[in-house]
């Protein structure tokens, strides 16, 4: 730990500011599809990326796995993203990669990368195979049929960002006080 990585704890904290974006995720992660967990799918999918099951590692820089990285982000640009929770749009990644790559194109995270070109085209041969054989796509948003469900799903979340917004500001006028 490095003695200024106290500083985001000393700054004012908003409720809004800090967890919009989770929240964001929180409702993409409930539109998004999701797959079912059969061990012998998982280690199907790890085998198509180079891997086994005893040792897995982060698809990007090789270092040991310990979280499973979006491929297409559930989110972009605020809008749900749509290609969900399955194999075809999970792999294995670090910490680090995962949070570095955030909602980026995964290509573009590849080429960014601070590695040899052989190994950029040999990340992304193996990643372009794994998309390809599971061919996903993403979920059709824009159908009539769900549309005033999403426009209520907006609206709830327009809600619950007023009312964060309301609590930051009860939170000041509480803090003025106490000062």
């Amino acid at each position: 730990m490095k003695i200024n990585s106290i500083k985001k704890y000393l700054l004012p904290y908003s409720i809004l500011a800090n967890r919009q974006t989770t929240i964001n995720h929180a409702f993409a992660n409930g539109l998004a599809r999701t797959g079912i967990y059969e061990e012998r799918d998982v280690k199907h999918a790890l085998k198509l990326l180079g891997q086994v099951p005893s040792k897995i590692l982060c698809v990007y820089c090789g270092k040991k796995a310990d979280t499973w990285d979006h491929l297409h982000a559930l989110v972009l640009k605020g809008e749900y993203g749509g290609f969900g929770n399955v194999l075809g749009n999970l792999v294995p990644a670090c910490k680090k990669c995962n949070g570095a790559k955030g909602n980026k194109e995964w290509r573009k995270f590849v080429n960014g990368l601070p590695i040899a070109d052989e190994s950029k085209q040999k990340i992304t041969h193996q990643l372009e195979q794994y998309v390809e054989y599971y061919k996903i796509s993403p979920c059709n948003f824009s159908n009539n049929a769900i549309s005033a469900n999403l426009k209520n799903l907006d609206r709830i979340k327009k809600d619950i960002f007023s009312l964060m917004q309301e609590a930051d500001e009860e939170i000041l006028k509480i803090k003025k006080v106490l000062e």
